[in-house]
């Protein structure tokens, strides 16, 4: 059993369009979450209802798309134990019901996948702020979870049930919860899919409640910890290393005194504050040092050579080779020092 799940925040009467066509391709479980929608739209709920048997949760002021989300999943998971997925279907109609039959018959055949139903953002007829809110959301996200997904909103996923049961752990209520889905889905899932669907936006998207902007800040919160910890280490070792060579004249024991207070502190952010990591603190602390030494070495080598050879001052060569440092930085760290064994996963 596959259940429907559509969350639902002052719907048109588009709504009843997507239930109605669902029902005619044989999805007999539906489930509508009103999220605190505005009185003008309960006859589109009892629509719903009356007309079309679906099911019917209500919170009773908006609480989020996410929060909506996870109300539906705790709803099926408790009534209906042998539900073995959830499709999210937006209530917009931007998704058609052949494209949600096309992600049902993929989900079918990895039952234990996460299917994605993505866009194309290359057409002429995109929104503006569509199409930009896709474009940051992408770049920024394949820099944090180290793959690439065309669509990193799109709204129509089959999720596997054990991995939705997992979702309801999470503290994001809006339309970060989406965004870190597809940032657990790299642990906990067999495999992400992309399934090409149309690209419809109904009366030029007016509909969405989503901000590109002051969302998009939202759902990469965990990038801004991490470059806040990244610039305040920067901060931190330029200084202390500025001052050593200042004192000694000597750059090896100023990367070298630098690089023990700054290291320090930065592990001890990253973990706890930044990827609020649990590997054992001794193998963690073991990898990240490790890092720092290789590192090290390699500022110190980058600084000599810019310095003998361009005869670029040493403070302004040392911002030149930590700028490109401080993103095979990030990687290392992301990827291998503060996440636990990960797996190839991601497929089209």
């Amino acid at each position: 059993m596959v259940f429907i799940l559509i969350p639902a925040y002052n719907p048109s009467k588009n709504l009843v369009e997507v239930v109605k066509n669902l029902k005619g391709l044989g999805f007999d479980y539906i489930l509508v979450v009103n999220d605190g929608s505005k009185n003008e739209c309960n006859s589109i709920f009892e629509k719903l209802k009356n007309s079309y048997d679906c099911l019917l949760l209500y919170h009773t002021h908006n609480q989020g798309k996410g929060k909506a989300i996870k109300t539906g999943i705790q709803y099926i998971i408790q009534s209906y134990p042998e539900c073995t997925g959830i499709i999210t279907v937006d209530a917009d109609g931007q998704h058609l019901p052949e494209d949600v039959k096309k992600v049902f018959l993929k989900f079918q055949e990895h039952p234990n996948a996460l299917v994605l139903g993505v866009r194309d953002f290359q057409q002429k007829n995109i929104p503006l702020r569509s199409k930009f809110g896709n474009i940051l959301t992408r770049k920024i996200f394949a820099i944090m979870a180290g793959y690439k997904l065309s669509d990193t909103q799109t709204g129509l996923r089959a999720i596997p049930i054990n991995f939705a049961q997992k979702l309801l752990c999470l503290k994001e209520n809006r339309y970060e919860f989406e965004m870190k889905m597809l940032l657990m889905a790299k642990e906990m899932v067999d495999g992400v899919y992309e399934i090409p669907i149309s690209t419809v936006y109904v009366e030029d998207n007016i509909s969405s409640h989503f901000n590109p902007i002051l969302d998009s800040l939202k759902i990469y919160f965990v990038l801004l910890r991490f470059v806040f910890s990244s610039l305040s280490s920067s901060f931190i070792d330029f200084i202390v290393f500025t001052f050593v060579f200042l004192v000694t004249n000597s750059i090896s024991l100023g990367i070298l005194i630098a690089r023990l207070i700054s290291g320090t502190y930065n592990f001890i952010v990253n973990k706890h504050f930044v990827f609020k990591n649990k590997r054992s603190f001794i193998f963690s602390f073991f990898l990240y040092w490790l890092l720092v030494i290789i590192l090290g070495a390699m500022s110190y080598l980058g600084i000599k050579y810019l310095n003998f050879y361009t005869k670029i001052n040493v403070l302004i060569a040392k911002i030149i080779v930590e700028t490109f440092l401080f993103l095979l930085s990030f990687f290392v760290q992301k990827e291998i020092i503060f996440v636990a064994k990960n797996k190839l996963f991601y497929k089209k």
